[in-house]
């Protein structure tokens, strides 16, 4: 179970305002004691099936998107560049992209905390300490799933992505493989059927081998029926490990809005919300010169990241930052777990 510290203040100055301020602090004992129930549920809930979320936008008290170092967007999933429709006016039709595959570790995120407050007596604090088994980050290409105008009141659900995770237990034991993903759907890990004995069939699937270091160079394109929302889009989603020596490509039926792409690196969610992110070391993407988004990148320098860039701070307390790009078309996502004081990250 999850500990939850904090304490309860209050001030009744008769026997009516005594039961009334105990009856108040039932209440709240009854609130805190849900709380804690939600907090265990959702930290010992089987966290499988994964699956890549559309972007999650921090708002403020009046639901207004929230900034961070360069004016970037803050999220609590994502982190990296999105080019969006509503900015830019393009419909996006493909978009590629390269990246180092970085080694996962696990850092056991601190207690979150949260304020009590009201009910006439001082505020307090609730803390719950995480029980974390494993935690999650992926790096990934995609064309949808952004934000669908300026104040992000409307968030795309159409999101079709490719790219490697790189997962860690509290043990250590580090998980790293390619997948693609078309939401609603869930992911498909990328791999091979291979002769085995311990199915009926007598094949076994067996993911495609990647490692920490190893290059991925990646691709999604549609191919036919190119217009938004159109029911019978087709698009190639290809990913290729050039370090192991393989590819996989597949041509998809799928409905897209078209209206963002983005290079991103993630912490994945479930039925149990957003995943903590397993510390990473920075992670270096690249925008082939010949992409046709490249135009609309940034300049370097932080002043220049501007809304394209996003930045992440989670309910972990992790954090996840982009580099300013370099000449339009490299930057890095720098992990951290300081949400109060977010570290730059420096450029490749």
């Amino acid at each position: 179970m999850p500990l939850v510290r904090g304490s309860i203040t209050r001030f009744a100055r008769s026997g009516g305002a005594i039961r009334r301020a105990l009856g108040t602090c039932l209440a709240v004992a009854v609130l805190l004691t849900g709380f804690a129930s939600l907090q265990s549920a959702r930290a010992e809930l089987a966290i499988v099936p994964i699956k890549h979320a559309p972007l999650s936008i921090t708002k403020n008290d009046v639901g207004a998107v929230t900034y961070g170092q360069g004016y970037s967007r803050l999220s609590y999933n994502w982190s990296g560049y999105a080019l969006e429709n509503w900015e830019t006016g393009v419909l996006y039709t493909n978009v590629s992209g390269s990246w180092t595959v970085p080694v996962a570790s696990y850092k056991t995120p601190g207690d979150s905390c949260y304020p009590i407050a009201g009910w006439g007596f001082a505020t307090s604090v609730s803390c719950v300490a995480h029980k974390v088994p494993t935690m999650y980050s992926a790096a990934w290409v995609g064309i949808g799933g952004a934000c669908t105008d300026q104040t992000c009141r409307y968030v795309d659900q159409t999101l079709i992505q490719t790219g490697t995770s790189s997962d860690v237990k509290a043990d250590g034991t580090p998980d790293y493989y390619a997948w693609y993903e078309m939401l609603p759907d869930y992911m498909q890990v990328i791999g091979t059927d291979q002769p085995c004995d311990t199915d009926a069939s007598g094949k076994c699937f067996v993911p495609r081998v990647v490692k920490p270091g190893d290059k991925i160079n990646t691709l999604i394109r549609c191919e036919s029926n190119c217009t938004p929302g159109h029911p019978s889009q087709t698009w190639l989603i290809s990913i290729a490990d050039i370090t192991q020596d393989w590819i996989h490509s597949i041509y998809v039926p799928y409905s897209s809005s078209l209206l963002s792409v983005e290079w991103v690196q993630e912490a994945p969610s479930s039925s149990a919300g957003v995943l903590p992110l397993a510390k990473f070391e920075p992670v270096t993407f690249t925008v082939p010169a010949f992409n046709s988004q490249l135009a609309y990148f940034p300049t370097a320098g932080f002043g220049g990241m501007g809304r394209q860039a996003i930045t992440m701070i989670n309910n972990y307390g992790q954090t996840a930052v982009p580099s300013p790009p370099i000449v339009g078309n490299t930057f890095s996502v720098c992990w951290g777990d300081n949400r109060a004081m977010l570290a730059p990250c420096a450029v490749p």
